[in-house]
């Protein structure tokens, strides 16, 4: 009985630790989409850098 408990108790304590890893990935994927929407603007204002050109 004591090791089913245990072995309950260890699995909330990994499932909570799953769920905060998957917020903490799902936060990391926003900010890269942020950044790479950020990225394309500024190369949208860069002259010559829709072409393939080198400045």
């Amino acid at each position: 009985m004591i090791t089913n408990i245990d072995a309950l108790l260890n699995y909330r304590q990994v499932q909570r630790r799953m769920e905060n890893l998957q917020k903490e990935y799902d936060a990391l994927k926003r900010e890269i989409e942020i950044r790479e929407s950020e990225l394309e603007l500024l190369r949208g204002l860069v002259p010559g850098s829709n072409d393939g050109g080198t400045r």
